[in-house]
C-alpha cells in the first residue's frame, strides 16, 4: 500500500501495514465501491503534509486521517486525487488536503476528536462546507490550544449560516484571543478592541450585521479610547431598539419553495400570539406541518417542529371606530392590510407589508408573509452607526 508515498508517511505505513490493511477490508465491506488504488492515491497527496518530522503524535495524527480518508473516500465525498476545481471540491478534500496541514500543530493535541468535529461542522453547512473547510486554515497563527480550535469552529459556522449555534458562539467567542474572534466573524482587518463591542452588539440584536456598528472614524479611532468612553460606546451598542423607530428595512427573506430547495408546498403561514419572546425564532405552518425557523443576520434554517400548537396570526381588517372604543386599548401588536402596524407603545406605516396575511411581532421585528410568497419576510428598525 505504500509504493507511492515518501517520507515519514511511507515508514509509518510500513510500521502498520497490517493493521491499516485491515482498516481498509472493514470500510470496503461497509462501503463496496471503495477502490483500493483511489485510496492509495489519496493517501500520497494528503499523508506526507501531515506526517511532519516524526514528533510526538504524529501517528496518532496519521491514523485519525486515514480513517477519515476511509470513511469520506467510501462515501463518495473526497472528490478525486489532484483534480480539484471549483466546480468540484470537496468540503473532505478541503480539510484533508489545504486545511488540516495548516492547522497541524492544534490537531496534534487531540486528533481523531478535532478532525471528527471539524468534519462533521463542515459537512452539516451544506454547500457552505468548502468555504468553512477553508477558512479554519487561516486560524493556524491566532490560537494557543485545540479547545480554542473548537470554539473559532462555532463561531466560524454561526457566521456562515447556522444561527442554532449563535448562543454558542457568544459562548466560545468569549473564549478566543481578540485576533481568533474578529477573524471567525470575517473581520480580521478590524481592531483587537472591537471584538468584544463586535459580540456584545450581536448578543443584544443579532439582526445587525457588524459591519453597520461603527463609522470608519469610530473604527479607527478604538485604540485611543478611554476605559469609560469604551464602556459608554458598549453601552450603546446593546441599548434595545427604540419603541417607535424612525425607519424600517427588510433584513431578511426566511425560507422557501420546496422546488426550490426549501421546505414549503404552499405559502406559509406565521403561528403566534402577536408577541414573540425570541426575535430570532419564528413559528410557521405549511403543506407538510409546522416548522420553526431559526434566523439572525446571518443566516436561517428551517426544520420540522410538530409538537408546537399555535394559531395563525392573520392580518385582519382595521375595526371600525365604535368597535375599537367597546374594545379599549390593543393589547397586542395589529398588523393592518394597510401595512400599518401599532401597538401600545406607536403606530407606524410599513408600506413593505402591505397586502400581508399573517404576522408576528416582538420588539423591533416585524416578520410578515405575503399570499403568493413562500418567503417570511422580515423587518427591523434603522439603526445609526456610532
Amino acid at each position: 500500500m505504500a509504493e507511492e508515498i515518501v517520507g515519514e508517511a511511507r515508514a509509518w505505513l510500513n510500521a502498520r501495514r497490517d493493521e491499516l490493511n485491515a482498516r481498509f477490508r472493514l470500510a470496503q465491506r461497509r462501503y463496496p465501491r471503495l477502490d483500493g488504488a483511489l485510496v492509495l492515491r489519496h493517501l500520497s497527496e494528503i499523508l506526507p503534509p501531515l506526517a511532519g518530522k516524526g514528533d510526538a503524535g504524529a501517528g496518532e495524527l496519521l491514523f485519525a486521517a486515514y480513517e477519515l480518508i476511509l470513511l469520506q473516500a467510501g462515501r463518495g465525498l473526497l472528490g478525486e486525487p489532484k483534480k480539484l476545481s471549483a466546480g468540484s471540491e470537496t468540503f473532505a478534500g478541503v480539510l484533508l488536503r489545504e486545511t488540516f496541514p495548516k492547522i497541524r500543530s492544534l490537531l496534534l493535541k487531540r486528533p481523531r476528536a478535532l478532525m471528527g468535529a471539524l468534519s462533521n461542522a463542515a459537512e452539516n453547512l451544506g454547500e457552505r462546507g468548502v468555504a468553512f473547510a477553508r477558512a479554519l486554515g487561516a486560524f493556524g497563527g491566532d490560537l494557543e490550544d485545540a479547545d480554542q480550535l473548537l470554539d473559532a469552529g462555532v463561531v466560524l459556522a454561526w457566521r456562515m449560516g447556522e444561527p442554532r449555534l449563535r448562543s454558542e458562539a457568544f459562548i466560545a467567542g468569549a473564549k478566543l484571543p481578540p485576533r481568533a474572534a474578529l477573524r471567525a466573524l470575517g473581520l480580521s482587518g478590524w481592531p483587537e478592541r472591537a471584538a468584544e463591542l463586535a459580540f456584545s452588539a450581536l448578543q443584544a440584536d443579532a439582526w445587525r450585521t457588524p459591519e453597520a456598528l461603527f463609522t470608519p472614524a469610530t473604527l479607527n479611532g478604538l485604540a485611543k479610547r478611554s476605559a469609560a468612553e469604551f464602556g459608554s460606546l458598549r453601552k450603546k451598542l446593546v441599548e434595545a431598539p427604540p419603541e417607535q423607530p424612525a425607519a424600517w428595512r427588510e433584513n431578511a427573506a426566511l425560507g422557501n419553495f420546496s422546488g426550490f430547495g426549501g421546505a414549503f408546498d404552499e405559502p406559509p403561514l406565521l403561528l403566534g400570539d402577536g408577541r414573540l419572546g425570541n426575535r430570532h425564532r419564528l413559528w410557521v405552518l405549511s403543506t407538510e406541518g409546522v416548522y420553526r425557523i431559526e434566523a439572525d443576520v446571518f443566516g436561517w434554517v428551517c426544520v420540522p417542529d410538530p409538537h408546537v400548537d399555535l394559531p395563525v396570526q392573520e392580518v385582519k381588517p382595521r375595526q371600525s371606530k365604535l368597535s375599537a372604543l367597546l374594545k379599549g386599548k390593543i393589547d397586542s401588536p395589529q398588523l393592518y392590510p394597510d401595512g400599518r402596524l401599532e401597538s401600545v407603545a406607536y403606530g407606524v406605516d410599513l408600506p413593505q407589508a402591505a397586502g400581508a396575511a399573517t404576522f408576528a411581532c416582538g420588539p423591533g421585528l416585524l416578520a410578515f408573509t405575503h399570499p403568493e410568497s413562500f418567503r417570511v419576510r422580515v423587518l427591523t428598525p434603522e439603526r445609526t452607526p456610532l
